[in-house]
């Protein structure tokens, strides 16, 4: 057996490996974890990137060495190897000893200051504290991994892919690779170090499966998610570097320089303003990322360099193939494109609303906060040492200013600065002088506030409070939400008494050994008693259909038509047993009605969209039911019931569409009739060379009319990001030989980007044409119903592709300048190694028809 076939069955013995993947972590001593001093070493050197892959050995020291066996991991570390490895280790430096380096420098700051006090200012003495803070927060910022190493009981266990699996051994890595859901599963946290190549690598895709795979394996034992742009690293760096300078400059400035002074804060603001709008920038994009999330489109080391290695010519395992059976496996019972589509709604849905909370209003972690904040605060505790003030009355003002002050006024500047970006055609310049004008005016009016507190007077305590409130509001985290949400579920639940008719309802229910439903009141209490009278039995269980939707419609109309808390909850109880009943009666409209008033309440109901998409079935909507009946399998993916019926309609509906590909038959299209748009492309530094199309306006023309305008870039307005819906200028971005070559992306020039004329994503209209020879215009897509702007054009036939992207044109002429394009070099991104930019693009027809507008 030669070095080939070995490496294709250790592939395949990994995928079968991973088909048995699961939340449970057998080999206990897969679980293994390093240190902060390992990952913070050398000034993070062990997160620069490496050659990558799971068929890849690193050469040189192998790292396995530096990890122990732990019995659960504190944090899970999730990055992109691609990303900028000293801004991750800045982020990471401030993630893990931000709160110890400032508490330090204040305890520094407070002894060195009470110091001065008591003894006097001599020799050494006479130094201020700012200086001694300072020195001490960078020595604990830079040295405190490595003390908290030696402390084993405060050590943190901390999970790096690089280091906690070895990377020599083949089989263990293999194993540690298998075992990475049972690791999140054991690991109370996943720490989302996040850049924008992150979603674009695969590995990365597959970490976040595995831990929403265990958190439905078993949500207790499942840890949360702290997601962190790396960018807060050099963010909060060069805020506090301006703060710092800015506190220098108020102690050696003389005190009748109020000019000087108003000019460096000023100078200072506009800092802060640009720094500002680059973390709020990226948090967009963040969102923006998460919107279009594709598993498929996430990209591998091996697959990018046909699995061979680029340094030795080895043959590599496919990455691709491993993870995607291990998502087929988890979230779609080994269907890998039902697995993946699941997973991709999962990220687009689920985790990006967790994001949302976790970073909302673009908010910062609140100990990052404090590193920008300890300079100003350390000012105050100078003038204790002087004897300018009382020394409680100073201390006091130092930990308001700190505390309170300080991340409030970032609140307030992150909230304008986000306020400011929603005005249309609002520039970055205009965006700076705002931002620095309110810093300004806010620092003016908090020192104002900081000496009238100074004074004291019972106004003093409500102020603070109110402050720390909005402080705790802005900067709290997503579980220290939830624990403030369900206290005051409990505190309103402790004041708001049960009325009386509700007793008697619950009294009534005791007596009832059937299931009844409860709403506060004896009326409907009654009503739908009536429908589970023990001594009949339950009308619905006895096929008294009519009897049972009569109950159940009249405790509906019993109830508020708004609906609220506990109360919207039973009125999807009544409209759930409506919609059975309804169904039994063969009633489908109504079925319909009962279910859908039942998923505005709860949009994750599996009995909902199941017995909606049985009645949809049974009125020949064969597409919507096999819709609903999918979500219900997805919410419920172990009810046989549910599968096995979404698996007959979807089979049924598989052989519809086949049918009707065969009536129909292959089309002619008359070129000569139809319309025609064409692509300017310059290859490297080369003159544009035109690419004509014949668009296919006689069977799509919403999709023909969409690629016409943004030739012609006549449509109005801009994309959600500003930009104008042209091709012009655009690149072709991406090109795999024998394939493709893709375009279209006028924003982000990566596939990722873009949006058509009609929305930002539009609905497949039509599989008529298939993608089956050179030369074809075709729409890409993140998967169903998902068009914008990107395109490609067909380098040969590829069935694996029908169905799945709309077929809207054909090449008329510039075969020639095709058959350049797939010759070209590309990276291991697929990206062509000269630019191919559509220097100019137009069309020969103002409009394709009126049905397209």
């Amino acid at each position: 057996m030669d070095h080939g076939d070995a490496s294709e069955n250790v592939v395949e013995q990994r995928i079968s490996n991973m088909r048995r993947c699961t939340a449970h972590l057998h080999d206990l001593t897969l679980l293994r974890g390093t240190t902060s001093a390992v990952l913070l070493n050398k000034f993070g050197c062990i997160m620069q990137s490496t050659t990558g892959g799971t068929g890849t050995v690193i050469d040189g020291e192998n790292d396995f060495d530096k990890s122990y066996v732990v019995g659960e991991l504190d944090i899970f570390l999730s990055h992109s190897w691609h990303a900028c490895w000293w801004m991750k280790y800045l982020t990471l430096l401030y993630y893990f000893n931000a709160l110890p380096a400032t508490i330090t420098a204040v305890a520094t700051g407070l002894m060195w200051c009470a110091l001065q006090y008591r003894i006097g200012c001599i020799g050494v003495l006479s130094w201020r504290g700012f200086f001694p803070s300072s020195v001490l927060f960078f020595i604990v910022l830079f040295s405190w991994h490595h003390m908290r190493a030696l402390l084993e009981s405060y050590r943190i266990s901390i999970f790096l892919d690089k280091v906690c699996i070895d990377q020599k051994d083949e089989r263990r890595k293999t194993q540690g690779i298998n075992a990475i859901g049972g690791i999140l599963n054991r690991s109370r946290t996943l720490l989302v170090a996040w850049d924008r190549t992150y979603f674009t690598r695969l590995w990365c895709s597959f970490e976040l499966a595995a831990f929403y795979h265990s958190r439905l394996y078993d949500s207790k034992s499942a840890g949360r998610v702290v997601l962190l742009p790396i960018i807060l690293g050099r963010v909060i760096s060069e805020i506090a570097i301006c703060t710092w300078i800015l506190e220098l400059l108020r102690v050696h400035m003389p005190d009748n320089a109020a000019g000087l002074r108003s000019a460096a804060l000023l100078l200072v603001s506009m800092a802060f303003a640009t720094r500002f709008y680059d973390f709020l920038m990226e948090v967009n994009e963040l969102k923006a990322e998460l919107a279009v999330f594709s598993a498929q489109n996430a990209q591998c080391f091996c697959c990018s360099n046909r699995h061979l290695n680029p340094a030795t010519g080895e043959r590599l395992s496919c990455d691709r193939a491993l993870v995607n059976a291990s998502i087929a496996h988890w979230y779609g019972d080994d269907d890998e494109k039902e697995g993946l589509t699941t997973f991709n709604e999962l990220i687009r849905g689920r985790f990006s609303e967790e994001v949302g909370e976790a970073i909302r209003g673009a908010r910062m972690p609140f100990h990052f906060v404090l590193v920008a904040s300890v300079w100003p605060a350390m000012h105050q505790l100078d003038y204790i040492g002087e004897k300018r003030d009382i020394p409680s009355a100073r201390i006091f003002q130092c930990l308001h200013i700190m505390f309170i002050i300080f991340p409030l006024m970032f609140a307030i500047l992150m909230a304008i600065m986000r306020a400011m970006t929603h005005i249309p055609n609002f520039k970055k310049s205009a965006m700076t002088a705002v931002f620095a004008l309110a810093n300004c005016s806010l620092h003016w009016a908090f020192i104002q506030l900081g000496r009238l507190l100074r004074k004291g007077g019972w106004f003093c305590v409500p102020v603070v409070l109110a402050e720390s409130f909005a402080v705790f509001m802005f900067f709290q985290d997503s579980g220290m939400k939830t624990r403030t949400d369900k206290f005051a579920k409990k505190v309103k639940d402790i004041t708001t008494l049960p009325s009386l008719d509700l007793l008697r309802g619950a009294l009534s229910s005791v007596s009832c050994g059937s299931k009844l439903y409860i709403f506060g009141g004896n009326k409907v209490s009654a009503v739908v008693a009536e429908c589970f009278s023990p001594q009949e039995g339950s009308w619905m269980s006895m096929g008294r259909l009519l009897t049972s939707r009569r109950c159940f419609a009249a405790a509906l109309q019993l109830l508020p038509e708004t609906c609220r808390g506990h109360m919207a909850r039973h009125c999807m109880s009544l409209h759930l047993n409506l919609a059975q009943a309804c169904l039994q009666l063969k009633a489908h409209e109504a079925t319909v009605h009962h279910a859908t008033r039942a998923l505005k309440v709860d949009q994750e109901n599996a009995k909902a969209f199941f017995r909606r998409g049985l009645a949809q079935e049974a009125l020949g909507k064969t597409q919507a039911a096999a819709n609903d009946l999918q979500r219900a399998a997805r919410i419920e993916p172990r009810n046989v019931d549910v599968r096995k019926k979404y698996e007959e309609l979807k089979k049924a509906l598989q052989d519809m569409e086949n049918r009707q590909d065969e009536e129909e038959g292959p089309v002619n299209h008359d070129l000569g009739s139809l319309p025609r748009a064409w692509l300017e492309v310059a290859i490297g530094g080369s003159p544009p060379q035109r690419l004509v199309f014949v668009l296919y306006a006689d069977t799509v023309p919403k999709t023909a009319e969409n690629f016409r305008r943004l030739c012609t870039g006549e449509h109005p307005g801009t994309t959600a990001r500003g930009k104008p819906f042209h091709y012009k200028g655009s690149l072709l971005h991406r090109m795999i030989p024998g394939l493709m070559i893709q375009g279209g992306d006028f924003e982000n020039a990566n596939g990722t980007g873009g949006e058509s004329v009609w929305s930002r994503r539009f609905p497949d209209e039509g599989f008529r044409d298939q993608v089956s020879r050179r030369g074809l215009l075709c729409m890409a897509n993140d998967g169903p119903n998902t068009n914008g702007s990107n395109f490609f054009v067909s380098f040969a036939g590829a069935e694996h592709l029908h169905r799945k992207h709309v077929v809207f044109g054909e090449v008329f002429s510039g075969l020639d300048l095709l058959d350049e394009l797939e010759k070209l070099e590309t990276n291991e991104e697929c990206r062509p190694l000269v630019d191919c930019v559509i220097a100019d693009c137009g069309a020969d027809q103002h409009s394709i028809t009126e049905g397209a507008a």
